[in-house]
């Protein structure tokens, strides 16, 4: 079974309306998971209530962090 996945979505800078509209339009182009993408430098303070919207909404979710390695 493959599962496709959407664009990474920039969802620290965008609202949570925001997220769930986009996600759910990447649903709507045969999306199975939509990407949140995370970096740790940068504040992602409804990151709690983004995934709550997404679940709520039955949208399967990904979330990618990096780090940086020296």
């Amino acid at each position: 079974m493959s599962c496709a996945f959407s664009p990474k979505l920039p969802a620290p800078h965008i609202d949570v309306a925001a997220i769930v509209r986009r996600a759910e339009a990447y649903r709507s182009e045969g999306a199975d998971v939509t990407d949140l993408r995370c970096l740790p430098s940068t504040p992602f303070p409804h990151l709690a209530d983004a995934i709550k919207a997404l679940r709520s909404e039955f949208v399967n979710r990904s979330l990618q962090t990096a780090t940086q390695v020296f």
